[in-house]
């Protein structure tokens, strides 16, 4: 498969991580990933703007330039913005949640 290919399949996983799983930042520096085939968690990190992933995917074709799934769902969460004085703003989507009333919904499901 064509690099171009490789790249188009693994944004579009990237972008199910993103869309459905919670993409934390560490303090430390790098974003938490969770898989999506598993109960495990991926690090991503940048050094001098270039990604990182732990996972054996990245490990195998990182070096050909194609970015894993993980690497594209933070790519695709956070936005980066560096300006003229050389700062940068990073703003990351947050997806809200909500707490359920598992007891009214059940109680409004019986008595209907």
């Amino acid at each position: 498969m064509e690099t171009e290919n490789l790249n188009e399949i693994r944004k579009q996983r990237g972008q199910q991580i993103a869309d459905t799983s919670r993409i934390m930042h560490r303090e430390k520096g790098g974003y938490v990933v969770p898989s999506q085939t598993g109960s495990g968690v991926y690090l991503v990190t940048y050094e001098n703007y270039q990604p990182k992933c732990e996972c054996k995917d990245f490990e195998l074709r990182g070096i050909l330039g194609i970015k894993c799934k993980h690497i594209w769902s933070v790519e695709l969460t956070i936005n980066k913005q560096i300006n003229a004085d050389g700062s940068t703003i990073i703003t990351q989507t947050i997806k809200k949640t909500y707490t359920q009333y598992w007891s009214a919904y059940t109680q409004a499901q019986t008595h209907e």
